[in-house]
Parts: C-alpha cells; sequence; structure tokens
C-alpha cells in the first residue's frame, strides 16, 4: 500500500493539487485522503481509487503497474545489498567466500564488494 500511495502522492503534487481541491472532484472525503495516501494509516476502496485516479487522469492499472515497479525496484537494490560474500567460479558455480580456511556466512559490506577471499 506504501508504494501506491507514494505514487498518488506523486501525481496529487504534480497536478499541484491540494487535499481538498482532490476531495471536491473526486468526492473522497480530505480526511480520508489524507489517512490513507498521506499518512497511510487507512485504506481507499476500489471505487474511491477509480475516482482519485479519474481525476488526476491516470488509469488505476497504470498507477498501480508504476506502484509495483518501484517495489521490485527496491526489492531488487535490497537484494544486491545483502548478497553473501564470495564468487563463481569459471564453471558457474556459486563458491562462498573463505578466510583462514573458514567459510565466511556474513553477507558482504560495502567495503567488501568485489574483494575475493578464495583462491582456485
Amino acid at each position: 500500500m506504501v508504494a501506491l500511495n507514494e505514487e498518488l502522492r506523486a501525481l496529487i503534487a504534480r497536478r499541484n493539487m491540494s487535499q481538498r481541491q482532490l476531495e471536491a472532484a473526486s468526492g473522497v472525503s480530505q480526511s480520508l485522503i489524507s489517512k490513507a495516501i498521506f499518512k497511510d494509516e487507512s485504506v481507499l476502496n476500489l471505487s474511491q481509487f477509480e475516482a482519485i485516479c479519474e481525476v488526476l487522469g491516470v488509469s488505476p492499472s497504470a498507477v498501480l503497474e508504476s506502484a509495483e515497479r518501484a517495489v521490485l525496484a527496491a526489492q531488487q537494490t535490497q537484494a544486491e545489498h545483502q548478497r553473501p560474500s564470495g564468487r563463481y567460479n569459471s564453471a558457474g558455480e556459486w563458491v562462498p567466500a573463505t578466510r583462514d580456511g573458514y567459510t565466511l556466512a556474513a553477507y558482504e559490506t560495502d567495503e567488501e564488494k568485489g574483494v575475493d577471499y578464495i583462491d582456485d
């Protein structure tokens, strides 16, 4: 829901609309707009979401797709930052990093990226 609300907030800001203006145009109360979109404390039902999208001039599916792309990008970035230490060998197999004969179980840090402790 947070990613969806972020998309809606961005669209509202790009159109320079106030919550009151959005309320008047969509029929969704300013209180619900505030709680659902700006504070992530509530949710919009489908008809409210569609009404707001119509006022903003975008299709609901476009907003959902954009939010989904943002979530997937964030997950990919997080996964990249949590990559375990190691490397792929010439056969394409993952070989965990070792130091002093021990396999490292920790995830690499920014300082360790690119450091290879494996001797073939």
